[in-house]
């Protein structure tokens, strides 16, 4: 398992790239890391690239670890993942209308719609970590 982020301030973009097998452990690294780093808890725009990337915990796992804390962190007030998995594009998608009213969650295929839909370019670098 391997994880990378990247914040622009400039943009409001949150980039994070998850491969290999990710868990809630895993999870909860990610999260600390970008506190350390001082990455806001929701930025207005989230891109999580999970194309190769397989979860390693349910969703009913998923929804306990996040409601126990009460501190939600959902990555971006809208957020971009794209998915090749039929997994994590379910596991999302689910996650998604379980966010409904805090965050906007949608799972895409291409680069380029996650970006359209987010109302950002890509630049060169954003996912070379």
């Amino acid at each position: 398992m391997a994880w990378f982020f990247r914040y622009d301030p400039e943009r409001e973009l949150l980039i994070q790239l998850i491969e290999g097998n990710f868990s809630l452990e895993d999870l909860g690294a990610l999260r600390k890391a970008r506190r350390e780093q001082a990455v806001p808890s929701r930025a207005k725009r989230c891109l999580n690239d999970m194309r190769r990337c397989t979860l390693d915990f349910t969703l009913g796992e998923l929804r306990k670890n996040e409601f126990a804390g009460g501190a939600l962190e959902t990555g971006g007030a809208r957020t971009a993942v794209l998915a090749a998995e039929a997994l994590p594009t379910a596991m999302t998608m689910l996650w998604g209308r379980m966010l409904e009213g805090i965050a906007e969650v949608h799972v895409f295929s291409t680069p380029e719609a996650a970006y359209a839909w987010l109302g950002v370019s890509q630049e060169d670098g954003d996912t070379a970590f």
